[in-house]
Parts: C-alpha cells; sequence; structure tokens
C-alpha cells in the first residue's frame, strides 16, 4: 500500500503545496481522501481499471476545488464519492452546470458510522469544525490509517484514531496557536491526539500558508510535535509513504 501526499496545503495553494488530496493505492482499488487543488493530479496515478473511490470530508473549496478537474480523468464514469448526508444536495449542484459538465459517476451519502467496499472497511465521524467535517478510518490490508481532514483539537478525533497504524492530522495553525473558533490544530494539538490514540506514526498535514509559507516553517512544526510525539513526519507535496 502507497500512500502519496498530491496537495498538503490549507485555504490556498502556493508554491510550497496544493491544497488538500491524498491518494491511498493498493493492489485492489484507488482511494482519495479530500480534492483540493491537488486532485488534478490524480490521472499520473491512476492507470489502470482498479475501482476509484473519493472520500469528502467537507465541501470547503480547499478540499473540493479540483473537482473541476474531473472531466480530464478517463476513471471519472466510475467514481464512487463519499460525502456527508447533509452535503449531499450541495455537491450535486457543485458537480453540474454551470460551474462544471456533469458528473457520470456516483455520490454516495454518508453519516457517521461505518461501511464497506469490496476489500476495505471505512468508519466516520464528525469533528469538530465551521461546518460539517468528517474524520475517516480505514481498514486496509491490514492496517488503519485515520484521516481527521479539518477540526480543532476534540475526543471524536482521539476516538476515530485509536490504535491506528497512522494518523494523518491537520496542522492549521502555527506552534501554540490557539484556534479563534474556526476548527482547527497546531502541531501541538496532533501530536496529543495521537499520544491519547496510541497512534502508530503521526502525519501532519493541512498546513495554513499565511502560518507556513515554506518547508523549514513545516519542519518547526514537526519539531515540536515530535517533543509530544516522537514518531511525527510532516507531510509535503509529492510525500510517498510504503506501508508493508
Amino acid at each position: 500500500m502507497k500512500i502519496n501526499f498530491l496537495g498538503t496545503n490549507g485555504w490556498y495553494s502556493t508554491p510550497t503545496g496544493d491544497t488538500s488530496c491524498i491518494l491511498i493505492e493498493t493492489k485492489e482499488e484507488y482511494i482519495f481522501l479530500d480534492a483540493g487543488e491537488g486532485f488534478y493530479k490524480a490521472d499520473k496515478y491512476v492507470k489502470d481499471e482498479r475501482p476509484v473511490y473519493l472520500f469528502l470530508s467537507h465541501l470547503h473549496f480547499d478540499h473540493i476545488y479540483g473537482l473541476h478537474i474531473l472531466p480530464r480523468m478517463d476513471f471519472v464514469k466510475d467514481l464512487k464519492i463519499f460525502v456527508p448526508d447533509s452535503k449531499k444536495i450541495d455537491l450535486e449542484k457543485i458537480l453540474g452546470s454551470p460551474y462544471t459538465a456533469t458528473f457520470p459517476g456516483q455520490i454516495v451519502p454518508i453519516i457517521e458510522g461505518s461501511g464497506k467496499e469490496a476489500s476495505f472497511a471505512w468508519e466516520c465521524q464528525k469533528m469538530i469544525h465551521q461546518d460539517d467535517s468528517y474524520g475517516f478510518r480505514l481498514k486496509i490490508d491490514g492496517k488503519t490509517i485515520v484521516y481527521t481532514a479539518d477540526t480543532a483539537f476534540c475526543q471524536a478525533a482521539i476516538e476515530l484514531s485509536k490504535n491506528c497504524d497512522m494518523l494523518i492530522h491537520e496542522c492549521t495553525n502555527k506552534p501554540n496557536h490557539k484556534d479563534g473558533g474556526w476548527g482547527h490544530s497546531n502541531p501541538q494539538e496532533a501530536a496529543e491526539v495521537a499520544v491519547k490514540a496510541s497512534a502508530g506514526k503521526l502525519i501532519l498535514t493541512h498546513f495554513m500558508p499565511d502560518f507556513y509559507p515554506d518547508q523549514k516553517s513545516r519542519q518547526v512544526a514537526e519539531i515540536e510535535a515530535k517533543k509530544i510525539f516522537k514518531n511525527t513526519q510532516m507531510a509535503f507535496d509529492g510525500l510517498e509513504i510504503e506501508t508493508r
């Protein structure tokens, strides 16, 4: 299983990174987590007819901007998009005229709970964010991967991440910065989630470009998080992690 980080910025893209998109590639399928601007790179990775799934945490533009690229993707008609039930109608509007070409794939509304596809199982819980945002727990090839998307430090993130092999947690805020009600986390809070959840590894992503204008500033976040949870790594566009 390979985990490819196609977009690691929050809010807007910069030369340091595109907005949120992660691809989990297995022998059986391609699984995308969010479709920010980094999603335009998708066809560089999807090379065959394995099923393609997309889990959308919420509909803020930095998580869906890449959807306007769908018409150029060969796999679009077979794409299955999971979206919070409360946002299904909104997504259907976005994936059609006058915003983009009509989407020929399948949109699946989901609520908090669990489900199963052909070769992997998933679970989702609502996080704490300005708008409804879900975190996802995926059980694939004997590994458990958790993606919290946009969230403030919360018990739901800890519960969803319990004993996972890898926690991919947002790092919007700079070290020690306390969120002003937007529903985001700093590196120390992400590390606290990893500690309390007994996670195996923590990956920091979704860096706000105003706070993290370059890779060096992201490295500072990694250093601060490691003081709390040693097995921490910052994400960057093009990072590939292979699990066995």
